[in-house]
């Protein structure tokens, strides 16, 4: 009753665990909606973009408003004065000297140096009378300037055009290497789906094996009791049974784990358990030659890459920009003119250029390492196919080799499954001993659990495959072509 209880309770953990099943395409829309790190890798391209974006903007004219409230120590005054006394000196001495005239010509004598100092001192104060002071408040102590700037770049040696470009280039990375996280999270997830399938096969045959051995037990229990074999033909049973009980719980308890990693990769809370039973035995790709020849145009790890290295082009460009000149437009206008003295213009227009003729060397060795960093990701990007082509052959021979395997244990599990008919047979007969009974049911659960798991390597296989070649897409849909 023990026995029964527990295999009881092991297996109503496994059909708890088929309670909420997916279908492996709906499963993978739920990770593409769900899954935190593809909607970071979705918010690191849109702001790569806004950037693109945000470069054309170098292009047009930068206008600015610039207001500014000053305070100054005084009154900023321009003092002319001298200039005045020198006036007043001068006209004072010409007074002087044509009254002096105007007595020779007339009395014959010229003025006493009495009446040429009365003669100045009263041209002097006319004059002083007459002419301001030359004084003039340039600025006064507390006053605002506001003025309207505008730049618009000529030719910037080509930077501004890099610059878009490499924005541009950052961009299609961002989309590259998002597709690339794509597809490795799409394939981890599918993994662990196909494990999941193998594993619901798996614990469908441990289940069916149990309830088979439950019978012979009850079978062999009654044959002792009748006293027609002794209780050593129950001992194997038993222990049979129990073995087989904890690799149930075992295969549950991983089908569970398994779930609970979908649902977190899918960004759910609970439990994700697969819809999709283990298929038949995939087919081999049409043509692997083709395989190999598209990772190039097609994996998404060298598509970034590839990415990569125009965005080390587009530095490259921006770094020779730095031996070019600067040459560009530009004017200002001043609101509050008021606030300007004679000398400072109310607006202002020209065009201006500059170059840097000597930083130490920095331009140089800035472009110099763009080109190391150009040639290091060309040559990861070599590295990389001739990795991932490496690894499509090598899945290709595991394929092969996990398809022979499973037609092969076909055969094996015929000769089991009959092996195991003819020995029921001979015990029911009292020609066979319960040892025999279950030495040949456990062969054939082992022969049918290495088939189940060739079946299952064939596919992991097929999805490495596709994986490689940048076709996961083609998996899913050979996925559910053959789906029982």
């Amino acid at each position: 009753m023990m026995s029964l209880r527990v295999f009881g309770f092991v297996g109503s953990i496994a059909s708890l665990c088929f309670a909420d099943q997916i279908p492996l395409d709906k499963a993978l829309e739920r990770l593409e909606a769900g899954n935190h790190s593809l909607q970071a890798g979705a918010d690191r391209v849109d702001a790569a973009r806004y950037t693109e974006k945000a470069t054309w903007g170098n292009f047009l004219p930068i206008v600015k408003l610039e207001v500014s409230a000053q305070h100054l120590d005084r009154d900023l005054v321009l003092d002319l004065d001298p200039i005045r006394s020198a006036i007043i000196q001068g006209q004072t001495q010409d007074a002087v000297n044509m009254q002096n005239l105007q007595s020779l010509l007339t009395t014959q004598t010229t003025l006493t140096d009495p009446q040429k100092l009365a003669a100045a001192t009263a041209a002097g104060q006319t004059y002083s009378a007459a002419i301001p002071h030359f004084l003039d408040t340039i600025k006064t102590q507390n006053h605002w300037l506001g003025n309207i700037q505008v730049y618009q770049p000529l030719f910037h040696g080509g930077r501004i055009y890099a610059a878009n470009k490499v924005a541009s280039a950052r961009s299609q990375a961002a989309v590259s290497e998002r597709e690339r996280q794509a597809a490795d999270l799409r394939r981890d997830f599918t993994k662990l789906y196909v494990q999941a399938s193998i594993l619901r096969a798996s614990i469908s045959l441990r289940q069916e094996a149990l309830v088979a051995m439950e019978s012979h037990r009850a079978r062999a229990q009654q044959l002792v009791e009748q006293g027609m074999t002794d209780r050593t033909a129950t001992l194997r049973a038993e222990l049979a049974l129990a073995d087989g009980r904890t690799a149930l719980a075992d295969d549950s308890t991983k089908l569970n784990s398994i779930a609970i990693t979908l649902a977190q990769m899918s960004g759910e809370s609970g439990e994700t358990f697969p819809s999709d039973a283990m298929m038949e035995l995939p087919p081999m790709p049409s043509n692997p030659a083709d395989l190999e020849r598209a990772v190039v145009d097609r994996h998404p790890l060298v598509q970034s890459l590839n990415a990569q290295a125009d965005l080390a082009s587009r530095a490259i460009a921006v770094k020779n920009a730095d031996f070019l000149p600067e040459i560009g437009a530009f004017g200002k206008y001043e609101i509050n003119q008021s606030a300007l003295s004679a000398l400072e213009p109310n607006w202002v227009v020209g065009v201006k250029g500059s170059v840097v003729l000597f930083h130490g060397g920095n331009d140089y060795f800035s472009r110099e390492s763009s080109k190391a960093t150009k040639r290091e990701v060309l040559a990861m990007r070599e590295e990389a196919i001739s990795a991932i082509r490496a690894q499509v052959e090598r899945q290709v021979l595991s394929l092969q080799q996990a398809r022979l395997r499973y037609e092969n244990q076909g055969h094996q599990e015929e000769l089991a499954k009959e092996n195991h008919r003819m020995v029921t047979l001979r015990f029911e007969q009292g020609q066979a001993t319960s040892l025999e009974i279950v030495d040949a049911w456990l062969q054939m659960q082992k022969v049918q659990l290495e088939r189940i798991a060739a079946l299952g390597d064939a596919w992991l296989a097929l999805l490495e495959i596709h994986w490689a070649s940048g076709t996961s897409s083609e998996f899913v849909e050979t996925w559910k072509g053959m789906r029982k």
